[in-house]
């Protein structure tokens, strides 16, 4: 049961760091549109 939590506390830190870089790679488009708005 205790490796059960586990798993599940290594899951939710995965599920984070995907968070992350799907905020990051949206954050990319968004510079890149503002970039061909000014250019």
């Amino acid at each position: 049961m205790r490796n059960f939590t586990i798993n599940k506390v290594e899951e939710a830190d995965k599920l984070k760091q995907l968070l992350k870089v799907v905020a990051l790679a949206t954050n990319i488009e968004e510079v890149e549109e503002k970039i061909r708005e000014l250019v």
